[in-house]
């Protein structure tokens, strides 16, 4: 963070400072409001402690509004909430009850939230689903991850079209890792066809979206015992990775050799052995690749007179 930036942001600090004490005794709402903005600022200055006391204390008010009969703001709320427990994930601390709180508080938001615009809703969205499929809360990262389906279904933008792929991924992986195999198939599939859409666009911002989407298709397939189905979408995968070479991009060599590997040893178990040779072939190429790399970047290219002799 520049110098410029955290002057700002302790200025704002001082100013929140001044707003919660004034308002301390007075409105619950106000003062509810003013505690998540400060603790938002206390977050990106670092002061994790007292953030998070903001945090509890937007709740802890919300809980009196609503004993006595009157309604809290369901965006502050929502944002206190999601801050706090990306903070905390972060911090590798206990998040899944604050975001698992704000996942059920999704289907009450308004399409206008508060305190968000639509891509930094949409981020926020991905970010805690990512956050509680990590922790094997799927259910809850679901909430989260058609939150952003619905915001970005329809959109021609390039960056709305790219985060409807990414959600519908991670929605795939959801229930892949739920064990509904038959349902996540179906959303890897619709995952590779709005990819392809994209490519054809020259529009997919990465490629490990599609890369990843055959590859679990694959693994629904195999765990379903569909195996004709599971090594062409890992034939799939791999011929995504090259394609991905050959744009000039990277991708991790011992995986990619792993993968090719693989698929050489379920043709061979198939008797096509043709087909198992090249990929094995293709899987030793990269290894050594890999391999040369490794060592061209532990020695260095010193094209210099120094050296043995």
């Amino acid at each position: 963070m520049s110098v410029r930036s955290t002057e700002y942001l302790e200025s704002m600090l001082d100013e929140y400072n001044g707003k919660v004490n004034s308002l301390i005794g007075g409105d619950a709402a106000e003062l509810m409001e003013a505690c998540m903005n400060r603790g938002c600022i206390l977050v990106m200055l670092g002061h994790q402690t007292s953030a998070m006391d903001d945090f509890e204390t937007v709740l802890e008010l919300a809980e009196t509004m609503e004993s006595e009969g009157r309604r809290p703001e369901g965006d502050t709320v929502f944002k206190a909430l999601t801050t706090m427990g990306l903070a905390l994930y972060a911090e590798g601390q206990e998040f899944l009850p604050a975001l698992e709180a704000a996942s059920a508080m999704v289907p009450s938001l308004g399409r206008n939230v508060g305190h968000f615009d639509r891509r930094s809703l949409t981020r926020t969205c991905l970010d805690c689903a990512d956050a509680l499929m990590d922790e094997g809360s799927y259910e809850h990262a679901a909430g989260f991850l058609r939150r952003v389906l619905e915001d970005t279904d329809g959109s021609m933008d390039r960056w709305s079209r790219n985060k409807h792929a990414e959600a519908m991924l991670m929605t795939a992986e959801c229930g892949e890792m739920s064990g509904r195999e038959s349902v996540a198939a179906s959303v890897y599939t619709d995952t590779i066809a709005e990819c392809k859409a994209l490519m054809m666009d020259e529009s997919l911002d990465n490629m490990d979206t599609v890369i990843n989407a055959f590859m679990g298709r694959a693994l629904c397939h195999n765990a379903m015992g569909d195996r004709e189905a599971y090594v062409e979408d890992l034939m799939s995968g791999a011929e995504a990775i090259r394609a991905v070479h050959e744009a000039g991009g990277t991708y991790d060599r011992d995986t990619e050799a792993e993968v090719n590997n693989l698929i050489a040893r379920e043709l061979a178990s198939m008797g096509r052995d043709a087909e198992a040779e090249r990929y094995m072939l293709r899987s030793m190429t990269i290894g050594l690749e890999a391999s040369a790399e490794l060592n061209k970047t532990d020695f260095g290219d010193d094209d210099g007179d120094e050296g043995w002799e």
